[in-house]
């Protein structure tokens, strides 16, 4: 399993979202963070373009 941490803004998320479906070597993946962190939003961002 890889781990990568990353920490970005809203402004970025499209761009982030972009490179971590390029390094995507499984289809399952784990998100964590705090309450209120951007989960969602970023998992909005990742299925968006499919």
């Amino acid at each position: 399993m890889k781990t990568v941490a990353s920490t970005y803004n809203l402004q970025q998320i499209d761009s982030v979202a972009s490179d971590i479906l390029k390094q995507l070597e499984s289809k399952g993946v784990v998100f964590n963070g705090d309450l209120g962190a951007g989960k969602t939003t970023l998992l909005i961002a990742l299925l968006n373009p499919m």
